[in-house]
């Protein structure tokens, strides 16, 4: 218990940047659509967002359980305790290969520091650390002896669980698969064992699917899931593969403290017994085939590399315990100095490159969240609760800080100008929900002041900033704005309109 009293504490320390800043855009949309399912709208229909669906209705069960919290502190809290239950799961698994409760406390106590630091974890309420749990309970069942195909069964449950969460986790879900296969035993055994695994994913899928299904939402899913996604990748360009090369850099060089030990593991993993060499290989697939899927995607961001601190510990655990081995062989402490000296400077790197990516990310979220709130109250005095405000550009916060809803399911606009995605139809379907339930206000969020580059601009205009999700179809909902509202504040720095009276 005191391992995990401790893997928390560290958690909640390091994604605590989160509970004072407010939630990055995912996360704020995640909380939000998680919101609205408890209040009885459909996911995809009703909340559109572009994720698999477990992340959401996992947030809106805490929700609905822990009435008492903001849903952003739902949604955090639930982040600490997920990373800190992977941190405990990295520990059983590495214990399990032969390595003390010493250095599996410490790679522990590393993949939780590189899951939850700032430049990757954004202050929490991500889904790759809700997707991650699940792949490393199927890892900890994957390297138990004893194999059969009923554990199989459970493997394939929890991989389908992570994929059902974030398909970032399919190249974790492959290696997963394949380590179990290649477990000793008969070929019949691997055989039953492959047809459990599949069996098991396909329950859980299945159970989740035709839910989907039996809420009628079914196709706006695949649309959402399957063809945003593929419109996403294309719409990259060089600017994004430019940023992704420098998000990259800082993400490589934020995880040295693992990778360097990792690199030790590695070379003690494939000079010792044939188990640790399965598990070894196993991890380097994982984060081969990941590397292979963030080149094909054309896009990175740092959150990519959460569940890449999984492979990374159990890797690095197998290092600490071969470095301990060693150390004990060395009689003084000078003499053990060489010893330690690639791995501070590792931690050393990893320090001054995670806090420098850190603040690049930290002070946007920042200054975002302070107009959020002073926005927030000046919508709060100019409405009633069952009032709706209609946020244009790329801030869903707002929507959870002035507690109002969308009268729209998009409560960010980058769906409806992505290219390849977006169509004249869609952005009719949502002028139609504004025209049936006219929001009360208009903020313009789409950037961080009137005339400042940002989004799109609504009715002053601004510079556009490219991600190349830039494709402009909006003229009939700022013709919609322009006809019926008028500016009444800008006080925070987003430009408020109001819905003029009949009078």
């Amino acid at each position: 218990m005191l391992p995990v009293v401790v893997l928390a504490a560290v958690a909640a320390l390091l994604l605590s940047p989160g509970l004072v800043s407010g939630p990055s855009l995912d996360a704020a949309i995640f909380t939000y659509a998680a919101e609205r399912v408890t209040e009885g709208a459909r996911l995809y229909a009703d909340v559109w967002d572009h994720k698999p669906p477990g992340a959401y209705l996992v947030y809106a069960v805490f929700q609905f359980v822990l009435p008492f919290l903001s849903p952003w502190a739902v949604t955090w809290l639930i982040s600490v305790v997920v990373t800190a239950l992977t941190g405990a799961t990295v520990m059983a698994a590495v214990q399990r290969v032969g390595v003390s409760p010493g250095a599996a406390l410490f790679a522990a106590v590393g993949v939780v520091g590189a899951m939850s630091q700032y430049l990757t974890a954004l202050g929490g309420g991500l889904t790759e650390p809700l997707a991650t749990l699940p792949a490393c309970v199927a890892l900890v069942l994957a390297v138990a002896p004893g194999m059969n195909w009923r554990r199989s069964m459970v493997i394939g449950v929890f991989l389908s669980a992570a994929l059902l969460t974030s398909l970032i986790l399919l190249p974790g879900v492959l290696a997963i698969a394949a380590m179990t296969l290649a477990r000793p035993g008969t070929l019949l055994d691997r055989v039953e064992r492959a047809m459990a695994g599949v069996v098991g994913g396909l329950l859980a899928g299945v159970a989740v699917i035709g839910q989907l299904y039996l809420l009628g939402v079914l196709p706006e899913a695949l649309d959402a899931v399957v063809r945003y996604a593929s419109a996403y990748r294309e719409s990259g360009g060089e600017f994004a593969a430019a940023l992704s090369g420098s998000v990259a850099t800082w993400s490589t060089l934020s995880y040295l403290f693992l990778i360097i030990p990792a690199a030790l593991g590695i070379l003690v993993a494939f000079r010792g017994d044939e188990r640790r060499r399965i598990e070894a290989m196993a991890c380097v697939a994982w984060i081969g085939l990941a590397i292979f899927a963030f080149a094909y995607q054309g896009r990175f961001y740092a959150h990519y590399v959460i569940p890449l601190a999984v492979p990374l510990g159990l890797l690095a655990g197998m290092g600490f315990q071969r470095l301990r081995v060693v150390r004990r062989r060395r009689g003084s402490e000078l003499a053990r100095l060489p010893l330690y000296a690639p791995f501070l400077l590792a931690f050393g790197i990893s320090l001054v490159a995670g806090t420098a990516g850190a603040r690049l990310e930290l002070l946007p979220i920042h200054f975002r969240h302070v107009r959020s709130v002073a926005t927030a109250e000046t919508i709060r005095e100019l409405t009633q609760p069952s009032d709706t405000i209609f946020v244009w550009g790329n801030s869903t916060q707002l929507y959870l800080d002035a507690d109002r809803r969308a009268p729209v399911p998009y409560v960010y606009l980058y769906p409806l100008t992505t290219p390849g995605y977006s169509r004249p139809a869609r952005i009719s379907a949502a002028l139609a929900g504004m025209e049936a339930d006219p929001p009360r206000l208009v903020i313009d969020a789409g950037s961080h002041a009137p005339g400042a580059g940002g989004f799109l601009p609504l009715l002053v205009d601004r510079p556009v900033g490219t991600d190349g999700r830039t494709l402009d179809l909006l003229d009939p909902i700022r013709d919609f704005v322009r006809d019926n509202y008028e500016e009444v504040t800008r006080d925070s720095g987003w430009i408020v309109y109001a819905l003029r009276t009949s009078g």
